[in-house]
């Protein structure tokens, strides 16, 4: 008994006090192997003093609870979009891995196997969720529609749904999973949930960055004469208000008449998304068409693009999102450009402003931008672009 161990029916158990509290169980050797159970107890002991001693320096013991808590924890304190998409990345990816696996456990070497399981597997977005649903809603449109022909009379020809394949992983997908696996550790860390981060973070795997649509100078014109087309005046406004001065599309369909000066020369976004709000210059042309829809908006509308009228409330109210969306992809399929979405064209102006040698200090505060690094991924630089540099540096 002096060394802690009691003899059990099959197994060697353990029964000792240390700082006044007592300490029992079965240590799981069997009875050949006392060694091996006077061993077990001596750590458990040695063990127990260290918690004892940490506790009395004030420091926190280990915690014990999985990587499933650990994430219920988190996404009590976070909510929101951001909080879904790490939900999401951690539900898919990381607590196949990791769910029964207590925090402190957590090595670099599991986080390598979640990054190297993930890259290997293909993407299901377009097999799940809204892309799904979509395709589901289109195969049942074609069926009803085939039935309705047939009993016309009609020739029905058979019209498959094509389904989209799987794409690839990226490093950038890759990248992002990692950081939403620190961001809960680290939240965990800053919270004294834990006493530290358990693994030494990865770097970050090479991304390549893809180039985006964007309009070229040349392109510019014709753009706006395919988006005029329609004579659409609150169109018009809105397309030019985000390509020519960077609005944002809510932005450009929440304009008020109180945001531009007397002579509509300069105006002011009100509840931007960064709080920039900064006098941006008005070009002509957007004035011109601007003279023309005061004329046809009501002098009590407080918007510059009112979409319906509340006649119990007497209140105007603006258009929904994405109004533009659908003349602005009209336009860009006309001239054969795809990608092109309301984003695009604040991505547009701020490409448009480097290639004319505007230096990135004015690119930041026409886009109202907090940080450079978010004005520098809206300026898209392609291989024309740096021949044009090399030309110009070294005259060949």
């Amino acid at each position: 008994m002096a060394d802690g161990l009691v003899k059990g029916k099959e197994t060697w158990l353990y029964d000792f006090t240390l700082k006044g509290k007592r300490h029992c169980g079965d240590t799981g050797f069997p009875h050949k192997a006392k060694t091996l159970a006077r061993a077990f107890v001596e750590d458990m002991r040695t063990k127990i003093r260290r918690e004892v001693q940490d506790l009395e320096r004030g420091i926190k013991a280990d915690p014990t609870f999985t990587c499933q808590v650990l994430l219920e924890k988190w996404l009590a304190q976070h909510k929101g979009s951001h909080a879904d998409r790490v939900n999401r990345d951690w539900v898919n990816h990381v607590l196949p891995v990791l769910k029964e696996i207590k925090v402190m456990d957590v090595t670099t070497g599991k986080l390598e196997e979640i990054r190297t399981t993930y890259l290997a597997a293909p993407s299901l977005r377009n097999q799940q969720g809204k892309v799904a649903k979509q395709m589901e809603i289109k195969a049942q449109r074609a069926k009803v529609k085939a039935e309705r022909d047939k009993a016309k009379g009609k020739i029905v020809k058979a019209k498959e749904v094509k389904e989209r394949k799987p794409k690839p992983r990226t490093n950038r997908g890759a990248n992002k999973l990692v950081g939403h696996i620190s961001l809960v550790f680290g939240w965990a860390h800053k919270t004294e949930l834990l006493p530290r981060v358990p693994f030494k973070p990865l770097a970050d795997l090479v991304e390549q960055d893809g180039v985006k649509t964007f309009l070229t100078p040349e392109q510019v014109k014709p753009f706006l004469g395919h988006i005029d087309g329609r004579r659409n005046l609150h169109v018009m406004v809105a397309v030019r208000a985000m390509l020519y001065m960077g609005l944002r599309e809510s932005e450009a369909l929440h304009m008020q008449w109180t945001g531009f000066d007397a002579d509509r020369v300069t105006f002011t976004a009100v509840d931007t998304k960064t709080g920039k709000n900064i006098p941006l210059p008005v070009p002509d042309e957007l004035r011109e068409l601007l003279a023309k829809l005061r004329e046809t908006v009501p002098v009590e509308c407080e918007w510059c693009l009112p979409g319906t009228y509340n006649p119990i409330g007497k209140f105007w109210n603006v258009h929904a999102a994405q109004y533009v969306t659908k003349p602005i992809k009209r336009a860009g399929a006309k001239m054969g450009i795809t990608g092109l979405s309301p984003h695009r064209m604040r991505g547009s102006m701020a490409t448009l402003m480097a290639r004319a040698g505007a230096n990135a200090f004015v690119i930041k505060k026409a886009g109202r931008w907090k940080r450079m690094e978010t004005a520098e991924k809206y300026v898209t630089i392609i291989e024309e672009d740096i021949l044009e540099a090399q030309k110009k540096a070294f005259r060949f």
